[in-house]
């Protein structure tokens, strides 16, 4: 096959002595190949060869294989030029049995006639033109031309190769391809038809929400039409992961082999050189004539694990410029919203493309019923962007709708401050008392504001409405925590292991709960027992889990200088800026920190900054009221509740409202911990209400905890007045 293809390039690239030698190779590496012999028969008729040429079709057709209808049209050329017109004719014949309709073809005609005369035998070999007039009768087998000799069936490959339409989505599609009539894909189905090289057009008919229209070629080598098998993928609403690939076949594991892989991730159109299998599994042996040699056989499918499964196996495919139009479609029609709008962020963050989000949440706002994972995802989105009208969006959505629950919970959302998010989360109970989000976001608001009991409840309540919210599962787990509940968690994380052996979350909430009471020992062997079975089960650990694992480890036993050398052997980028970091900010070097800032993402700068200044506030650093007024410019351009930390930071020292305000807060725990350590040194009389606080929430596991225990008892040290909870 190699040396087939060899002669292929060869004869593009008009070099035919070596492509005739590479063809005449091919059939001396194996006699019992037809395809060798037809090739070798081309070479022949090449040179020159006639009767060689012959012999070499009649060895194919007692391989099996009718000789191919363009080189026998060939030789029965030659043999009429050599005044051997009744082995012509008996070659038309047999060109005749295999194409049915080579009538049609001028070349074929025009020998014929040529032929007949020679012969005496007018009509028998070209019957009349009429007789081939219905659209029925085109040559179905090749379309041939002879020029100088040489012979070409490219013709017909050329617009009968083989096309699959695929649907990578859960719900049936219709598309129309050219003029043809639509075809409708059901779910998670693809459909084989022939296509001619060229442009094409395709158009998605329905669903409503993918209708697009596209251009896209099918492009193919002639020494691939002619050797190999090429095959074309298409997939109309680019939901369709392809993938091509090879596997040898041995009677033992070869050294040098290396079997290819290709993975198509979202493309419209994906074009393939050859593929001895399609749609299926390669076959569990082969029988072969010879024993001692292997043999490459290569596979064309669509994968069946979907979006998570995929960046599961490649978190690279994140950074895939692709990646985002696979997303969208399964945003739009696929299950698991939650966890692929996070993925979708994730991506368009990494790739820049954060406009792109916005406008294609944005499209989608007004669809009932409300998507609440859609529409915090945008929120979220539209707060990046810098929208300065969010709340006024969707005060017009509430106008429309005042008493829709998942309106108000996220209008609710958008408020910066506990008692007016309040508010709108008791209205939304009002009309639907189990709407789990809601109750899930006023346990958060009661977690920040230091009330875990309650909070406890609340989010409880919300995953017995809900069980699949993981933002609410992340909350109880680190209310548990809170609360010393240590026991009862771990229990959990035990059973989860069990279960999971390789559970990533379950892992590092059991090593925190036993770390957040002292049982750093016991979260040693946690790291030890996931390590051993990340290394048995997935030794390729692409996402890094065993490392970020042993940081974590690390950090919890106070060799943050250890855990820095780990984060350092990170390769994503990601993972790696913000564990050293972390391990700049525990190690007390807040310029080493700047310095990290500047490679993170922008809206990750403001709140980094901020943990920078506490650290040199800590320090009582002279650069501590600088460094604070640099986190606020960033943080004030944030929007929510960080532009509200700006302002705090802002306002005049003792200031009446400065406490409540930054009291009723909605941030994450260690964030606000953080604000009220900056806030309460200028606080005055205000300073001990804020710092009560602040120790609560402390309780509250987070990597930051060091650092914040750390800055609690300096501010204790130079207040022991304030000291009192």
């Amino acid at each position: 096959e190699v040396l087939m293809y060899l002669g292929g390039c060869y004869e593009e690239s008009g070099n035919m002595p070596l492509s005739n030698q590479a063809f005449h190779r091919a059939y001396q590496a194996d006699k019992q190949n037809p395809s060798a012999c037809q090739v070798s028969a081309l070479a022949f008729l090449r040179e020159g060869k006639t009767d060689a040429a012959r012999a070499r079709l009649k060895e194919a057709e007692q391989l099996g294989q009718p000789a191919d209808p363009g080189i026998a049209l060939g030789v029965a050329q030659a043999l009429h030029q050599e005044n051997r017109s009744q082995e012509s004719a008996e070659l038309l014949q047999a060109v005749s049995k295999v194409a049915p309709n080579a009538h049609k073809d001028k070349g074929f005609r025009k020998l014929a006639k040529s032929v007949e005369q020679a012969t005496g035998a007018p009509g028998s070999l070209a019957p009349p033109r009429s007789l081939f007039a219905s659209p029925a009768f085109w040559w179905a087998a090749a379309a041939v031309a002879v020029a100088s000799g040489l012979v070409c069936r490219d013709l017909y490959l050329t617009s009968h190769q083989a096309m699959f339409v695929v649907n990578g989505l859960p719900t049936p599609i219709t598309v129309q391809i050219d003029d043809r009539e639509p075809l409708t894909l059901d779910g998670g189905s693809r459909r084989q038809l022939a296509i001619s090289g060229g442009e094409h057009k395709v158009r998605v008919v329905s669903p409503d929400a993918l209708a697009d229209e596209a251009g896209f070629a099918i492009e193919s080598s002639r020494s691939s039409r002619w050797f190999r098998q090429p095959v074309h993928v298409l997939s109309p609403t680019r939901s369709s992961v392809v993938f091509w690939e090879e596997t040898v076949f041995s009677d033992k594991q070869q050294a040098n082999v290396d079997p290819g892989f290709e993975l198509a991730v979202g493309r419209l159109i994906t074009s393939y050189d050859n593929a001895d299998y399609l749609f299926r599994e390669f076959p569990q042996s082969l029988e072969v004539k010879d024993t001692t040699k292997q043999v490459l056989k290569s596979r064309v499918d669509t994968a069946d694990f979907g979006p998570m499964g995929l960046v599961v196996g490649d978190p690279q495919q994140l950074r895939n410029p692709f990646v985002l139009d696979y997303l969208e479609p399964h945003l739009l029609f696929g299950g698991g919203r939650e966890a692929l709008l996070r993925l979708y962020t994730n991506a368009s963050l990494q790739q820049d493309a954060m406009d792109r989000a916005y406008r294609f949440l944005e499209a989608h706002l007004e669809e009932k019923p409300v998507d609440l994972d859609w529409h915090k995802t945008f929120q979220s989105v539209a707060a990046l962007q810098g929208e300065a009208d969010l709340t006024a969006r969707y005060e017009r959505l509430l106008e429309a709708s005042p008493r829709d629950p998942s309106l108000l919970y996220l209008r609710g959302r958008l408020e910066s401050f506990g008692q007016p998010a309040a508010q709108f989360y008791r209205r939304a109970l009002a009309v639907e008392p189990s709407h789990a989000r809601t109750l899930a976001a006023i346990a958060f608001s009661e977690a920040c504001h230091g009330d875990f009991e309650s909070a406890l409840r609340s989010v409880q309540k919300a995953i017995e409405i809900e069980p699949e919210m993981p933002s609410a599962a992340d909350l109880r787990e680190e209310l548990l925590i809170a609360l010393g509940r240590y026991e009862d968690l771990e229990e959990e994380c035990r059973q989860k292991l069990q279960a999971a052996p390789m559970s990533f979350g379950a892992s590092v909430t059991l090593m925190t709960s036993q770390a957040a009471r002292g049982r750093v020992e016991l979260a040693r062997q946690t790291q030890e027992s996931f390590a051993e079975t990340l290394t048995r089960e997935w030794p390729d650990d692409p996402h890094e889990l065993g490392k970020r694992v042993e940081e974590k480890l690390l950090r919890f036993s106070g060799d943050y200088q250890a855990a820095e050398r780990v984060a350092s052997s990170m390769t994503d980028p990601r993972l790696r800026n913000s564990s050293l970091l972390l391990c700049a900010l525990l190690n007390g070097d807040p310029a080493r920190a700047e310095e990290i800032v500047q490679q993170l993402p922008a809206h990750q700068q403001g709140e980094s900054l901020l943990w920078c200044s506490l650290v040199r506030a800590t320090a009582q650093d002279p650069e501590a009221d600088a460094a604070r007024e640099r986190a606020a410019a960033l943080l004030e351009t944030d929007g929510g509740p960080h532009r509200e930390v700006a302002r705090l930071f802002r306002k005049p020292p003792g200031s009446l409202d400065l406490a409540k305000q930054a009291a009723d807060l909605e941030l994450e725990a260690d964030t606000k911990v953080a604000v009220l350590l900056l806030l309460a040194e200028n606080a005055g009389d205000q300073g001990p209400e804020m710092m009560r606080l602040a120790r609560r929430l402390n309780r509250m596991p987070s990597d930051f905890q060091p650092l914040l225990t750390s800055a609690l008892s300096a501010y204790d040290q130079a207040h022991p007045s304030d000291a009192t909870e």
